[in-house]
């Protein structure tokens, strides 16, 4: 087995050893300017990312979930459908640009400052980025590559600030960093990708994909738009109920969190166009049982140790790292860890159940959860603040994964060629 997946293996080894290096400068440089914004500051900043979370998915419009679908399914169309998925997200990004203007312009929300709007709009114009297209060419060491570059362009542009002037770190400058940063991301993975295009595709079949791709993945759009209600929606009810300090708490708790996603993302990149694979029609049943239980186990055990030590070690770990005003969410940490494997456990079954076309079963199920989220967040957070929406994140997702699983197992009779299984 070892043998067989032994392209695999080297291309994940080459992320982590990448993404590992990039982890470590990314918990260390946020830490710092955590410990530099202070408990409240770092809680208006996690508030504008939040934010930024939505801007990121309605520019994305569901490619992220289905575009490295889409490209395997139809390699004939490679070039017409990443052309179309990025005009699609252009215009979706001006839209978006221009509406977060409009909003601070008109209403002069006093939550929302300049500077705070420009962390906003470098955050979402990641959303542009080509990483299924990355993937689907079996190129990920590239992209990782680029990524690498992308934050070191960022890291080195807040040391920078903070080793010449503390006093000057603020969130303006935090968004100029971004800014800067997310514009050299973007040339440098756009460029090697259009050059790989076809030349001579018609010029009216972009903007053609790019609606037929909009009408496609209205579903999965939909269904990520509610997603984000699980993950997000704690975050500003916390804010809005018991203040950005409390924020600030909560996401100095989600710091460990985000490098167990991290790992979790890269093991995905290469799972992703796998599922892919594994969910055309001519694929067996039990093949597809063995690939579940392989992938499941491999991204369960890569965040075990993690979890295991937010859950044992919470306090000493936030003592470590951080200042003493954010020695109070140790409990919340400690909820977080567990939510990291349920995490590693809802990925796999997304992917599979997305790549198998199942965008309705989809929609409903993160419908539920947010339907959940909206519930415990206005129950838990009011009377338990950021351990309150720990528990709301948890719940919530608990709920969508378990109906992930509920269809992959019940699709088991309609699979093409396992008929007399």
């Amino acid at each position: 087995m070892a043998a067989s997946h032994r392209g695999n293996l080297q291309t994940f080894l080459f992320l982590v050893a990448v993404n590992l290096f990039t982890a470590a400068v990314g918990v260390i440089t946020q830490v710092q300017i955590a410990n530099t914004l202070g408990k409240a500051m770092f809680g208006e900043l996690a508030y504008g990312l939040s934010i930024a979370a939505f801007g990121q998915v309605f520019i994305r419009f569901g490619t992220d979930r289905t575009l490295v679908r889409d490209l395997i399914h139809h390699s004939d169309l490679f070039a017409e459908l990443v052309s179309g998925s990025l005009l699609l997200r252009y215009m979706l990004t001006v839209v978006a640009v221009v509406s977060l203007l409009a909003w601070k312009m008109l209403s002069a929300s006093p939550d929302v400052t300049w500077g705070l709007l420009l962390v906003i709009i470098a955050n979402s114009v990641l959303s542009l980025d080509l990483q299924p297209a990355y993937e689907a060419l079996q190129r990920m060491q590239r992209h990782a590559v680029y990524f690498f570059l992308y934050k070191a362009v960022y890291f080195g542009i807040i040391w920078g600030i903070i080793l010449l002037s503390p006093a000057s770190l603020s969130i303006p400058a935090i968004g100029w960093a971004a800014l800067a940063a997310v514009v050299f991301y973007m040339c440098l993975q756009h460029r090697w990708v259009m050059q790989r295009l076809s030349a001579g595709a018609h010029p009216s079949r972009p903007l053609r994909q790019a609606f037929s791709l909009a009408r496609r993945n209205a579903w999965v759009f939909l269904a990520t738009v509610l997603g984000l209600f699980i993950t997000v929606l704690n975050q500003l009810v916390l804010k809005s109920s018991a203040g950005p300090s409390a924020l600030g708490g909560y996401a100095a708790a989600m710091q460990l969190v985000l490098v167990g996603v991290l790992f979790l993302e890269q093991i995905s990149r290469i799972g992703r166009p796998a599922v892919a694979r594994y969910t055309r029609p001519d694929v067996p049943w039990d093949t597809r049982v063995r690939f579940l239980a392989q992938y499941l186990a491999v991204m369960v055990l890569t965040v075990a140790p993690l979890a295991a030590i937010m859950v044992l070690a919470p306090q000493q770990i936030l003592g470590a790292i951080f200042k003493p005003e954010y020695a109070g969410s140790a409990p919340t940490m400690k909820i977080l860890g567990g939510y990291m494997l349920l995490y590693a456990i809802g990925l796999v079954a997304s992917q599979y159940v997305i790549s198998a076309g199942m965008d309705r079963i989809y929609m409903v199920s993160v419908s539920l959860g947010c339907a959940v989220s909206v519930v415990l967040c206005a129950v838990l957070i009011p009377r338990w603040g950021s351990e309150g929406a720990a528990w709301a994140l948890v719940c919530a997702h608990a709920l969508p994964i378990f109906c992930y699983w509920w269809a992959v197992v019940r699709q088991r009779p309609m699979v093409p060629g396992d008929e007399g299984g």
